[in-house]
């Protein structure tokens, strides 16, 4: 209930309190270590991530052509970037035709970019996750521009019908960064409608 005969102190006290409140809320729903996050995919149902507290909130998610991408930064502390995207390829329901299609694919992305890598060897990791089985490798660019990222880490993965692949980059200091991202996305839901 709003009364407008109260005097300026009282209406700055008021929205002084309010601002206290829904900061505290926020702060409360906030406070747990994941946060539950849905996304509508273009091709029909859904995407659910545990977001780690230290990604904070996704910055841009569209969904068209059938493609749908999400965005985590850039943050400049730690720096990093996250982009996500999503497809559900057609005619695909073989699980170890898929599973190999995947690590071919990562393989292939791994050894293009090992050319201007670090590492004399790429590791190649396989992993299941609750919903999702995939691939992941990490590599440590040898010469990064002064605005690039200097370490990559690739994910792909297969939850159900839907292919995620997950580009993690970042630079020293940010190792929590790739690990909650990974953790997050070997945690994540897709739910056909």
């Amino acid at each position: 209930m709003i009364i407008l005969d109260l005097d300026n102190n009282m209406i700055r006290r008021s929205v002084l309190l309010s601002t206290i409140l829904l900061s505290f809320v926020a702060a409360t729903a906030y406070s747990q270590e994941q946060l539950e996050t849905h996304f509508a995919i273009s091709e029909g149902g859904t995407l659910t991530l545990m977001v780690p507290k230290p990604l904070g909130n996704y910055t841009n998610f569209s969904s068209a052509d059938g493609k749908s991408s999400l965005i985590f930064g850039p943050s400049p502390s730690p720096p990093f970037l996250i982009n996500i995207y999503t497809v559900i390829p057609a005619g695909v329901s073989d699980s170890n035709f898929m599973r190999n299609a995947l690590r071919r694919h990562v393989e292939d992305d791994a050894t293009k970019y090992a050319v201007s890598a670090v590492e004399p060897d790429v590791q190649i990791r396989e992993f299941d996750g609750p919903y999702v089985s995939g691939y992941s490798f990490s590599l440590t660019d040898r010469a990064p521009k002064p605005d690039e990222y200097k370490y990559l880490t690739e994910v792909m993965l297969r939850s159900g019908r839907l292919v995620m692949t997950g580009y993690v980059f970042t630079n020293d200091g940010a190792s929590d960064v790739v690990d909650d991202a990974i953790e997050m996305l070997k945690n994540a839901r897709y739910e056909d409608e």
